[in-house]
C-alpha cells in the first residue's frame, strides 16, 4: 500500500469530485477504523464514461494491468468489475452501485457493524476467540450480498 501521498490524493479526489458521477466512500474510511495511513477507497457505477474519464486524469486500471491483484484483493465480491488507482486512492467499478450501497449499509448497522469491525482489514483470516472462529471481513460481505439477493 501506498502512504499518504499528499497533493496527489488531494487531486484525485478532486478528479471524482468534478466528475458527476457519485463516487461513494467504502473501506476503513466509511466503516470508522482508518488509520493515518490508510488509503481512500471509493466505488461507483462501471460504464465506459467513467472508465475513460478516470485513465484520463492517470488513474491506472488494476485489472487490466494485474487480474490476479483483483482476484486476490476482492475474491468474494463478484460485483465489483475493475479497480482503478491513483496514488492512494481507489476506485471500484462495480456492476450495481445500489446493490453495494444497500450491502454497505447492511454492514454498517447495530449490530453487524460491531460483527465486522471485530475482524481487522490486516488479518483476511479467521480469528480464533473463545474457542471460536469469527468470520472474517470476506465472510461478512459475501453475507451482505446473499442476504439481500435472497429479498
Amino acid at each position: 500500500m501506498t502512504l499518504y501521498n499528499g497533493d496527489n490524493d488531494i487531486m484525485a479526489m478532486i478528479v471524482l469530485e468534478n466528475y458527476g458521477q457519485g463516487f461513494h466512500l467504502t473501506g476503513s474510511r466509511f466503516f470508522g477504523d482508518s488509520t493515518a495511513h490508510s488509503d481512500w477507497d471509493f466505488f461507483t457505477q462501471d460504464n465506459s464514461g467513467v472508465r475513460s474519464y478516470l485513465k484520463g486524469a492517470n488513474f491506472e486500471d488494476l485489472a487490466a494491468s494485474n487480474v490476479a491483484r483483483l482476484e486476490e484483493l476482492y475474491p468474494d465480491d463478484s460485483n465489483i468489475c475493475s479497480v482503478m488507482q491513483r496514488g492512494n486512492v481507489q476506485v471500484q467499478l462495480v456492476k450495481d452501485v445500489v446493490f453495494k450501497l444497500k450491502a454497505q449499509d447492511l454492514l454498517n448497522t447495530t449490530p453487524i457493524r460491531q460483527c465486522f469491525l471485530v475482524c481487522p482489514k490486516s488479518n483476511r483470516n479467521q480469528l480464533l476467540v473463545n474457542g471460536r472462529y469469527l468470520p472474517t471481513r470476506r465472510d461478512w460481505w459475501r453475507f451482505a450480498y446473499m442476504f439481500l439477493s435472497n429479498k
